[in-house]
């Protein structure tokens, strides 16, 4: 949940993909939504942990629409872009010709096996649960605050599928929002190194 981080959220991704009876994670889809500061900060240590694992992250959006890269998203092209040119994500396919841009439609349309939807808040709503579930995602990890929306969380969980809720917020207050959405698994006062 923690807006400036994604080390953490992304250990507990790998404990997803290392249950039984899934296959080994192959895709990602990264959510982001957010100003230059959370998508600098949030996208390039969520991209850099997920890579290091083995995950190909291939969408990721901005306020405009998103891309898709079935190679995986430049995470070099990205900073160029977001954080020395300062444009939006549409530039990516200057750089990537064979990535799409869309500005029509929405970023859970992807299909992938786990969805990170980092720096924004209430934009997973249930027909987007629905549609990650159809195309066959495992877990869901929030990276901002409440980014899911509880009837979303809700239909993921009676789906078998993962929601949790990492933060560095003291143990009452991770408790009192998690219950808010519904959310079970609660990681409190995690130390930013930790995240």
């Amino acid at each position: 949940y923690d807006c400036c981080s994604g080390a953490g959220r992304e250990k507990y991704m790998k404990k997803q993909r290392d249950r039984p009876n899934l296959n080994c994670l192959s895709v990602m889809l990264l959510r982001l939504n957010c100003g230059f500061f959370c998508f600098a900060f949030t996208f390039s240590v969520a991209a850099e942990k997920i890579t290091e694992m083995g995950a190909k992250v291939v969408a990721m959006s901005d306020s405009n629409g998103y891309v898709y890269d079935a190679n995986g998203i430049n995470l070099d092209v990205v900073k160029q872009i977001k954080e020395v040119e300062r444009k939006r994500i549409r530039e990516y396919v200057k750089y990537r010709p064979n990535a799409e841009y869309h500005e029509d439609g929405v970023i859970w349309d992807v299909p992938c096996d786990i969805a990170l939807p980092c720096a924004t808040q209430n934009e997973l709503h249930l027909c987007h649960a629905e549609t990650l579930i159809k195309n066959g995602v495992i877990a869901v990890g929030e990276g901002a605050k409440m980014p899911t929306t509880p009837d979303a969380v809700s239909h993921l969980k009676d789906m078998g599928i993962g929601v949790m809720m990492l933060t560095g917020d003291n143990t009452i207050t991770a408790n009192a929002v998690a219950k808010r959405v519904g959310i079970d698994t609660v990681i409190s006062e995690v130390k930013p190194d930790e995240k």
